[in-house]
């Protein structure tokens, strides 16, 4: 996926590429929904371990991404967390947070204004 390179990818393997049909990704999802990404938020504005409450996922609230931290005493998978001052944290340990689903759009097929921020988020038209 993103191989030698570091920051923030939209990119996955064919097999991490879960889709409802075969043609984009490996057709083993009924519905597009899924928990947001590490990256995803990354991409918005989330920055590691800084307050951030000027980008659209913002909400005022700890939420989880589905990217995965770190093992905690070879005993307990951690997942990466969005606090609420809209900082992002890569090794999360605690259990308290809710999540935040997303639907994914082949951007192809959609026009959309705005520049993604909280006063001026994006708009699918």
């Amino acid at each position: 996926a993103n191989q030698g390179k570091l920051g923030p990818t939209l990119s996955c393997q064919l097999n991490d590429s879960f889709s409802v049909s075969n043609v984009k990704g490996n057709g083993k999802l009924k519905y597009p929904v899924g928990l947001i990404t590490m990256d995803e938020v990354n991409m918005a504005g989330g920055v590691n371990n800084s307050a951030n409450m000027l980008y659209y996922l913002y909400i005022g609230k700890d939420y989880w991404t589905m990217t995965p931290s770190h093992f905690d005493d070879w005993f307990s998978a951690r997942v990466s967390e969005v606090y609420s001052d809209g900082s992002i944290d890569r090794n999360s340990p605690d259990i308290y947070g809710g999540i935040r689903p997303v639907i994914n759009i082949d951007p192809s097929k959609i026009t959309f204004s705005g520049n993604g921020t909280m006063f001026d988020p994006y708009v699918i038209e």
